[in-house]
């Protein structure tokens, strides 16, 4: 657009129109002829295959997090075994991003002895770039990636929204999955990543009342206002006939149908935990390997598939729901 001070008005239009460049009018020949070239250069780079590889969503990082109500659910097996199917499923570059910052087990259930950690890392956030953050990752043997949360107990807060933020977008260009194990509570840093993924798995058991009950509260808490319904997933770990409540009651009591059910297995899960061996490796043709598996299918396709459901509350759900 060439311009004589038309005003914000025809500057507005001319933006709605498509313009690219705004130069007032009279302008040299090699001003004109130097923007001309590079509208053209950006024209031709967003015509490139490169450029629509590079923007294709089905090529850009996928953050998966997973969390859950309240401890001993089996929320940091499941992302570990789940990151470990994903790289197994696709051979696609996956990253396990630790947001423990007190206690955390992903070193642990890996059997690794993290070297630096991502609270260690977030104490000098402006010196942050590729090459320090690739120094902070922790290799498995399997090719996973792992950023570990803390080495030893830190604040909260030691791990902030904005830094969260830059390391995720440092890993959109080097990773295709992004599996985040969440802390279950509600802080603005593990708000943050539960709004920001672009899947959150909740996982819960069938063991008692008050998973179910915490599990109903934390859905109403994140639903809509930081997690789109469409984006949220209930995985029911530990399943046999053996648990207390069935799974139609808890399904009920949550309003939704959950996206999938996780076997128990009281011999190999805490053996692989105790080893620092993941079940998904060791015993990959186990029961609960092959669901996490299939889970993990169902994460590269664009997320599990449930039916919708009510959210009506029953007789089972009324006496706890206040």
């Amino acid at each position: 657009l060439l311009s004589d001070g038309g005003g914000e008005g025809d500057l507005r239009r001319a933006m709605w129109a498509g313009a690219r460049e705004c130069l007032a009018w009279p302008v040299q020949a090699a001003r004109l002829a130097a923007v001309v070239r590079t509208v053209h250069e950006e024209q031709r780079r967003r015509r490139s295959t490169s450029f629509a590889e590079a923007a294709d969503p089905q090529n850009m990082a996928r953050i998966i997090a997973v969390s859950g109500a309240k401890g001993g659910v089996g929320k940091t097996t499941l992302a570990v075994n789940l990151a470990l199917a994903l790289l197994m499923e696709t051979g696609q570059p996956t990253v396990l991003m630790d947001l423990y910052t007190q206690f955390g087990d992903v070193a642990m259930l890996l059997n690794l002895s993290p070297r630096r950690s991502l609270a260690e890392l977030a104490a000098r956030p402006a010196a942050v770039d590729g090459a320090l953050l690739d120094d902070h990752f922790e290799r498995h043997e399997s090719g996973l990636r792992v950023l570990i949360g803390a080495r030893s107990p830190a604040a909260l807060d030691a791990i902030s929204a904005p830094f969260l933020d830059r390391v995720l977008g440092l890993l959109k260009g080097s990773a295709r999955f992004v599996v985040l194990d969440v802390p279950p509570i509600l802080h603005p840093t593990t708000l943050h990543a539960l709004s920001h993924a672009t899947q959150v798995l909740l996982t819960a058991n069938l063991y008692d009342l008050t998973t179910a009950k915490d599990t109903r509260l934390l859905l109403e808490a994140i639903e809509g206002r930081y997690v789109p319904r469409e984006k949220l997933s209930v995985i029911l770990n530990r399943v046999s006939r053996q648990n207390r409540l069935c799974v139609p009651d808890i399904e009920e009591a949550l309003g939704r149908p959950a996206a999938a059910q996780v076997p128990n297995d009281g011999k190999i899960v805490p053996h692989s935990i105790n080893q620092g061996a993941p079940f998904v490796l060791s015993q990959p043709h186990s029961a609960v390997a092959q669901s996490v598996r299939h889970l993990a299918c169902q994460v590269a396709a664009d997320g599990p598939r449930v039916p919708d459901a009510g959210a009506g509350r029953s007789g089972f759900w009324r006496r706890w729901a206040r």
